[in-house]
Formats: C-alpha cells, sequence, structure tokens
C-alpha cells in the first residue's frame, strides 16, 4: 500500500469513491474517526494547513484515510 492515491473524476461520484477506499483499505466502523472526507469549493494554502493539522493529530489505528473533493 502506498501513502498517497489521487483519483480524478466528476465530483458526484465521491460518496462511492469515500465508500470504496473505505473498504478497500479495512476502514469498515461506521462513524470511523480515522477517515476524514471532505469537500472544498478551493483548495488553497489555509486548507492546505487544515488538512495537515488534521492529518498530524494522533489516529485511533495508527494510519488514517483521507478523501478529499476539490470542485
Amino acid at each position: 500500500m502506498h501513502h498517497a492515491y489521487i483519483y480524478e473524476g466528476v465530483r458526484s461520484l465521491m460518496p462511492s469513491l469515500a465508500k470504496d477506499s473505505q473498504e478497500r483499505f479495512d476502514f469498515t466502523k461506521d462513524h470511523d474517526p480515522d477517515v476524514s472526507v471532505q469537500s472544498f469549493e478551493k483548495f488553497g494554502i489555509e486548507e492546505a494547513r487544515g488538512l495537515r493539522e488534521t492529518a498530524a493529530l494522533k489516529s485511533v489505528s495508527g494510519r488514517g484515510l483521507f478523501v478529499i473533493a476539490v470542485a
């Protein structure tokens, strides 16, 4: 497993992509605290800083899954 993956496509597929990613990487609990699904209209410096701060928090399982959509 790599440390990062990128998917490109239409925004309407994000819910199914998030669900598939959770299953593929074995994050199967509902409302898993180690899973972050976010959508942004723009992704600038402030959004990147917020994501970095969230990623720096200690995870419950020792790993995290971030699914991010940008318009």
